[in-house]
Order: C-alpha cells, then structure tokens, then sequence
C-alpha cells in the first residue's frame, strides 16, 4: 500500500507539474501575442484568458509541491532507519535538520520531523529501536529529543525500545530515554514491562531508576500474574 501511494503521489506530481507549465507557456504567448493586436476586444479576451491561466498554474503549483514534497520525505524512513543502525549521528542530525527547515517552510506545518521519527517498517521497528538495539547513545539523544512527547510503542515482538534497552543490559539508554521522554510505553512480550527484564538481568541501577521513575512498575503483573518483584 505506501508503494502504490507513493507511485500515485508522484504521478500527481508529474501531471500537476505539467500542467503548471502548460499553463505558464500559454500565458506568456497570450500575452506576447496580444501586443500585436491594434483593436481593444481581443487583447482584452487574451488578458482575461491568461489571467484565469495564471490561476490554474499556481493551483498545479501548489499540489505539485506537496506531491511533490511528500515523495521525496517517503524515503526518508529507510534513510533515518538505516543510519541509526549504523550509528551515523552526524547524519541523523543532518536529516532531523533538514526536516525541521522543511516544516518552517511548509504554511500548514504538517510535523515532518515528527511523522519521520515515528514511522516504522515492516517489523514495526522505529528509528530508536534500531538505534538501541544496536546501542547508539547519540543517536538515541537525538531521537529522544526531537519527539520527547512520543510513547515510541511495541514493535511486532512487543518490545519497545525503553524494554530492548533493559533486555540488552544498556542501562545508559534507560536513563536517557527515561530523563528525554515525558511518557515513554515501558511494555514486553507476554505482558511484561521494563522493570521485569531489569530483575531478570540484575541491573540494580536500572530497577532503582525505573521504580524513581514510576513507583507503581513493582506492582504490574505480565501475563502469567508475575509481577517483577515476585
């Protein structure tokens, strides 16, 4: 479905782009022409005609810019997951800057940092999963930050990135995503929360973080009615 709409979407680029052009040519040839006329009616017919013309074009500006925008920041998605995998900071930087002076630009300020930072793939993996699982402490600043508000939810195994984070023993990006996000979701496969995989794995400074956090985690059960102090 995303490759047929950005198929579509590019597709109403290139028509509204042709339009936009047709429309602008006929304009300065009805113009052009309408000089050589010497009676009054028929420059006036021209004018009138080129004006309506000037019209349609910058409509077909419009959306040829915001099909055209859309297209090009659908591939930004594996660019942002790509790079947080490798680790590349300097360029998720780059990209989280562009994004934002795009959104200055754009009149209706449609979030597009925002939206970028919260797609997901086929996994349902976000940017952040990636960046903790393969452990990018700057990588997960910078995500964590443009988007504090944002819960980053489970991925398709239930993980979120705060639990992927405890699972792998990175007590930093708990603390970092603890200290960044307003409401991170802290849940695990089978009902589980992040408090459970810090008790499993023994990280004492991670449980002492998380119950400072949310005092509450001690009392939430998983599935099996364990709760992570059992």
């Amino acid at each position: 479905m995303p490759v047929l709409l950005r198929a579509a979407t590019f597709q109403a680029f290139v028509i509204t782009n042709t339009i936009a052009m047709i429309c602008s040519i006929s304009t300065g040839f009805l113009y052009a022409s309408a000089s050589f006329y010497n009676e009054v009616k028929k420059p006036e017919l021209r004018h009138l005609i080129a004006f309506w013309l000037i019209l349609v074009a910058r409509g077909a500006m419009v959306v040829a810019f915001i099909t055209g925008t859309f297209t090009v920041l659908s591939h930004s998605l594996g660019i942002a997951i790509t790079t947080t995998r490798e680790g590349h900071s300097t360029i998720v930087r780059a990209l989280i800057e562009y994004t934002n002076a795009l959104d200055e630009e754009l009149e209706n300020r449609v979030g597009t940092t925002k939206d970028m930072m919260r797609m997901s793939n086929e996994a349902k993996d976000t940017a952040l999963h990636e960046a903790v699982r393969n452990h990018h402490t700057i990588t997960v600043q910078l995500l964590t930050q443009e988007g504090p508000e944002f819960c980053h939810p489970a991925n398709n195994t239930e993980e979120t990135p705060l639990y992927l984070a405890a699972k792998r023993g990175y007590v930093g990006l708990v603390f970092v995503i603890l200290e960044t996000c307003t409401v991170p979701a802290y849940g695990g496969p089978g009902g589980t929360i992040v408090l459970h995989s810090a008790v499993i794995h023994n990280l004492e400074g991670c449980r002492w973080k998380l119950l400072q956090w949310k005092p509450t985690l001690s009392k939430e059960a998983d599935a099996y009615r364990w709760t992570p102090l059992h």
